[in-house]
């Protein structure tokens, strides 16, 4: 047996959305985020486009964010539970700009203005190990060794269980297959 970040098979992810935004999950897969397309869909949720409010709703997240397509997901389904709770309109970048157009309106009119969001939603994925790595940066794959290992030896585990019980946030910049899902489910 090898190194046991060679190990074959499955590691179970969570990926915290909402209901909305998990149906074209479901059919199409993860796929990196298009920051455009999220503001925009944001503004028209509202019947708003960039046209008619200020830059400052949307300007930020698209600096920020432009070159972080990335999809999030976590070894902890309480962590992709969490996110799906505090990022009630699908993703960081709807809910920043949610959160900024409900300042806005509330300067101009005094009023808190209650959207209605849409149910937040856990998606669990089993990704090939081989998947997995091809997503973290030599840097990142670095530190998951070390952690994993220094932990397995305090614990005298077996590191592959160890890996995939630990918390631990992996961003994928590139599609990952609807087939891998396993399972969809309301938190």
């Amino acid at each position: 047996m090898g190194n046991w970040w060679e190990f074959e098979g499955t590691v179970t992810l969570y990926h915290g959305t909402n209901e909305d935004k998990s149906q074209s999950i479901l059919k199409e897969g993860f796929k990196p985020v298009d920051v455009d397309e999220a503001i925009d869909s944001a503004l028209r949720r509202l019947n708003l486009s960039r046209a008619m409010v200020p830059e400052w709703i949307w300007k930020y997240e698209l600096s920020y964010r432009k070159d972080k397509p990335d999809t999030h997901f976590s070894t902890q389904k309480a962590q992709a539970e969490a996110y799906a709770k505090g990022a009630l309109w699908g993703g960081e970048i709807e809910t920043c700009v949610f959160e900024a157009m409900r300042r806005w309106m509330k300067e101009l009119t005094g009023k808190d203005l209650n959207f209605p969001a849409p149910k937040p939603v856990v998606i669990t994925v089993d990704v090939p190990w081989e998947v997995v790595k091809t997503h973290l940066s030599d840097e990142e794959l670095r530190e998951v060794k070390v952690r994993v290992t220094e932990l397995a030896q305090r614990r005298g585990q077996d590191p592959a269980e160890i890996f995939r019980d630990v918390g631990y946030q992996f961003t994928a910049s590139g599609p990952i297959p609807a087939s891998y899902i396993t399972k969809w489910e309301f938190v």
